[in-house]
Parts: C-alpha cells; sequence; structure tokens
C-alpha cells in the first residue's frame, strides 16, 4: 500500500507521529530499544506502546505504526534505507521526507542555517548566528498537518477491540509555534486525536513575544467533551549521531 493511500494507515490501533526525524533515530528507538539503552524516552514508549518484546512483533500483531516528516532532503537516502529494512521485519513504519510540517500546502525554502551534526537545527527559519554564516538553503514541499492527521490518522480505521493511542514528538525547530496553534484550531490537539505529546520548544528562533502569544493560545484549546492533549515532561537528544546498522 502506498503511503499517499487514503487507507494507508489503517489497522494502526497506536502510532508515534515523529515530527522533525533528522536521519531517524527516535523512531529506531521505539522498534529496537535495546540499541539505545540510555535513551530517555524509553520509560514512556514501555508505558505507552508495550515493552520492547511486544514492540518487536510485526505491526499486523501489535497495531503499533510509525509516521516521521523530515524536511531536510539530505537525510532522504538514509530514512528510506530505515523505512525498507523495518518494513521486511513487518514493521510499518513510513517516512515523509522531504516534507515540511506547516499550517498550508505548497512549497517554502528550507535553510541548513550552517550547522553541522547532521544539520541539527536546519530550519524554514534563516538565522545569523556567530562563527555559522555560511548556510544553503533549498525548496521543499510542506505539508498542512492539520489536513494530514485528519485524513490519515483521524480517518483511519482501527480493528474492533484495541486501544487506540497517538503520541507525537515534536522538533520542527521553530515551526512549532504556527503549527501547534493551527492544529489547535483545528480542534485535532485534543485527546480523542492525539492523547499525548512531547514537544521541543525553540524560543530563540522566534522570539519572546511570539513563544509567549503561542502558549497563551494553546491555554485556550477547547476539546470539549475530549480532554486536551496531555504534555509529556520530557527530552531526548541522545544517540543523534545513530550510526548503528539495521536489521
Amino acid at each position: 500500500m502506498r503511503q499517499d493511500d487514503d487507507s494507508f494507515l489503517d489497522g494502526c490501533a497506536q502510532i508515534y507521529l515523529d515530527f522533525g526525524s533528522n536521519i531517524g533515530v527516535q523512531v529506531r528507538k521505539l522498534f529496537e530499544p535495546h540499541l539505545y539503552p540510555k535513551a530517555g524516552i524509553l520509560p514512556a514508549f514501555d508505558s505507552r506502546f508495550g515493552l520492547p518484546t511486544h514492540r518487536a512483533l510485526p505491526s499486523s500483531e501489535t497495531g503499533l505504526c510509525a509516521v516521521g516528516f523530515e524536511a531536510n532532503p539530505a537525510h532522504a537516502s538514509r530514512l528510506k534505507e530505515i523505512q525498507e529494512s523495518y518494513t521486511r521485519q513487518g514493521w510499518r513504519v513510513y517516512f515523509w521526507v522531504p516534507m515540511a510540517v506547516a499550517n498550508a500546502t505548497g512549497e517554502i525554502t528550507f535553510w541548513t542555517n550552517g550547522l553541522g551534526h547532521k544539520s541539527w537545527g536546519a530550519s524554514i527559519t534563516q538565522l545569523t548566528l556567530k562563527g555559522r554564516e555560511t548556510q544553503s538553503n533549498v525548496t521543499v514541499p510542506q505539508v498542512d498537518i492539520a489536513a494530514w492527521i485528519s485524513k490519515y490518522v483521524r480517518g483511519r480505521v482501527i480493528p474492533k477491540h484495541t486501544r487506540p493511542y497517538v503520541l507525537a514528538k515534536f522538533d520542527i525547530e521553530g515551526s512549532e509555534y504556527p503549527v501547534l496553534p493551527h492544529l489547535a484550531k483545528a480542534r485535532l490537539f485534543c485527546a480523542d486525536v492525539i492523547h499525548e505529546a512531547y514537544i521541543e520548544w525553540h524560543e530563540f528562533i522566534v522570539g519572546k513575544a511570539t513563544a509567549a502569544a503561542t502558549h497563551a493560545a494553546m491555554r485556550q484549546n477547547e476539546c470539549f467533551p475530549a480532554a486536551n492533549t496531555a504534555i509529556l515532561r520530557v527530552t531526548d537528544e541522545s544517540y543523534n549521531n545513530d550510526g548503528k546498522p539495521l536489521p
């Protein structure tokens, strides 16, 4: 099944949404946690998605799927390798790359911001950082993530007698400030769609005024009769260089 088919997430009772995948190590921690024993996210994965022995089973048995989004085309080949390797294991893992997470469709300029280390910090915002003046940019497609979630996540068919659960990670280098209010306004940042999320905020990119306005808007998120999406107080930047062999 192509991952742009309307039903490509049918059967996925539990989903991990990895917004800002970089080289895919967070998804690898979900399915191969033994390779990343000190990763801070592992206790959350164990309690939300089951123990590693359960997650190692084919997705057809567990109902566990993962979807990642990465704007940087430099990571496309690596993410494709992971997707193909995991598919052979029976794990339903999909990466949309290059694809910027946004509140509109079309194309957008993506900046490397002069950063090495697998382009950590690359963003749709051009930054002026001391000692990092060498920058390049590329035009990449962007997706209205509210429309995408509504279509593929909220619209998926879930097997009866299964427990639906969605965990989202947002590490999108400043784009969280327009994206999260957009999701809230669409009534998608709610526990009946995204049950829990953990967010890496990048206030230095947008400034304190924009950050404060965004947080104020998020506090007004109305999900009645459902609860608001719960925020996990966890960060995990471990093993970002990866290098572990694929199965």
